[in-house]
């Protein structure tokens, strides 16, 4: 019997209030409190996001951008335009394509992520300080299941980016082993068309 079928309304209940209210501690925490402790500059998630992709995959240019956060070009083009202004991202043309400018961190905005990460780790550390090692481990992959089996029964994962590859070690948990993230991958592209990852593998029962 699978575990859908198994799972009784009041096991439902718990569960999802559980991960309601896990996800809202995480963007209250993670996202918002870190980011207000370690910068005054009114960083949005968004912005945060795209900061971390240019850390950790360094130059992209918009078109990627708006893959990779779900968003139009438009919505990037501000974005930007804010980051710009407070010295976090520099704009240069690229050499492949002139047509297209690149997107990179300036010395200022490698600081302010790495800044943030640090805080996010203090937190994280924090909430698993009575964990035994492997706990820890257990419940690191239990969470990257989670997300991957709520992606996919939401069907949502052939046009939705988990931004894998702004953390850890940049394995997209959709597919199998490192296949990078097929969002900000530089393959030529319809221009209004979105990359599909790979289909994760499923394993029989």
């Amino acid at each position: 019997m699978s575990a859908e079928l198994s799972l009784t309304n009041k096991s439902a209940d718990e569960l999802l209030g559980s991960l309601l209210v896990l996800a809202r501690s995480i963007n209250h925490v993670l996202e918002k409190r870190t980011v207000q402790e370690s910068t005054r500059l009114p960083l949005s998630v968004s912005k945060v996001q795209l900061l971390r992709l240019l850390e950790q995959g360094g130059e992209q240019n918009s078109t990627q951008i708006a893959r990779y956060l779900c968003v139009s070009k438009p919505a990037v083009t501000q974005m930007l335009d804010a980051l710009v202004r407070a010295k976090l991202v520099v704009r240069k043309t690229q050499v492949r394509d002139r047509r297209e400018v690149g997107l990179n961190l300036t010395a200022d905005g490698k600081k302010t992520i790495r800044d943030i990460r640090r805080k996010q780790k203090q937190f994280a550390r924090s909430a698993v300080r009575e964990f035994a090692d492997r706990d820890v481990q257990q419940m690191i992959a239990m969470m990257k299941r989670t997300a991957a089996g709520l992606v996919s029964a939401d069907r949502s994962f052939d046009d939705f980016c988990l931004q894998c590859t702004a953390h850890g070690d940049g394995v997209c948990i959709l597919a199998v082993g490192k296949a990078g993230c097929p969002f900000t991958q530089h393959a030529e592209q319809a221009p209004n068309s979105t990359p599909k990852p790979p289909k994760p593998k499923r394993s029989r029962s």
